[in-house]
């Protein structure tokens, strides 16, 4: 596909997909078609044939020897701060994993956003080898929603994230988190950009593979694990200070590693979520996409 193909598509659907300079196929869907506040296309097996279009898309670069960037707004799975419904209808959900697990051997990052805040998933096979990942990037706009276990802490410090690769494979290698602090920035009247964390260096993980995730995640589910402190911390770019308790844990880690909703459900131990989506649908408006950029190596 052509930058004329991308812009038709683009037109078309929302979506597109392009190679990179790299080498890189960039597949950007248009996930507001899932999303459960979009109730245009509630009961459709495939809104504008985007499965149809991702399937031949990810078969293309499969057969082409390409490997994959998946880039979209909004993730499949759930929220990671309120046991509720998932962001994709749960077919939606179902056939976006599926397609995901088809083609997971080509692709080596994906990139969403709409949750605000700084976390990340981790897939699994049937065997619960970790196959994927997704990273999710917080936003610049500190929104104060009331999706979240404790309303009032749920915001953000704005922040912007630099994503460090591997020119000639795609490779994740590393994460370098910028926030400003909003209550700092508003005593002193401007504005300042500091780090917050770098992944290898504050989580103790090689690079940001699949693999690397897979072990952050192991870590995190100790007693007391200073890996998990940190990415509570992490989850809201330091605004939300105050601990995260047995409850408040069990939704970051089911999230993290249960993308299928019937798998969430399991861990959450709760009736499915996904049969009371109508009770919250509406309460999130959409949201900007975070900044996200990418300095080649």
């Amino acid at each position: 596909m052509d930058d004329a193909d991308a812009v038709e598509s683009l037109k078309e659907a929302g979506r597109y997909s392009l190679k990179m300079t790299n080498g890189i196929r960039l597949i950007v869907p248009n996930n507001n078609l899932y999303y459960t506040s979009n109730k245009v296309t509630e009961g459709m097996a495939d809104p504008a044939q985007q499965f149809v279009w991702l399937e031949q898309t990810l078969e293309t670069a499969k057969n082409d020897g390409e490997k994959v960037w998946i880039l979209a707004h909004i993730p499949p799975g759930h929220p990671e701060r309120s046991h509720s419904m998932p962001w994709f209808y749960p077919e939606h959900n179902a056939k976006y994993i599926e397609l995901i697990e088809k083609y997971h051997d080509i692709i080596v990052g994906q990139f969403y956003a709409h949750h605000h805040s700084d976390t990340f998933k981790v897939m699994y096979d049937k065997n619960g080898e970790p196959i994927n990942s997704m990273l999710m990037a917080p936003a610049v706009v500190p929104w104060r929603n009331q999706y979240v276990i404790k309303p009032e802490f749920g915001a953000n410090n704005p922040g912007v994230r630099l994503i460090k690769f591997e020119r000639s494979t795609g490779k994740l290698l590393d994460i370098i988190q910028y926030m400003t602090n909003l209550a700092e920035a508003n005593q002193q009247g401007f504005t300042e950009w500091v780090v917050e964390y770098t992944a290898t260096e504050d989580y103790g993980i090689d690079d940001v593979t699949t693999d690397s995730l897979h072990k952050l995640a192991e870590l995190m589910k100790a007693d007391d694990s200073e890996q998990f402190y940190k990415y509570n911390l992490y989850n809201s770019v330091s605004y939300d200070t105050s601990p995260c308790d047995e409850y408040c844990k069990k939704l970051h880690m089911c999230a993290i590693a249960n993308v299928k909703i019937e798998e969430y459900d399991a861990c959450m131990g709760e009736i499915s979520s996904a049969q009371n989506h109508s009770i919250h649908a509406g309460l999130l408006s959409a949201s900007l996409l975070a900044l996200v950029s990418f300095i080649m190596y």
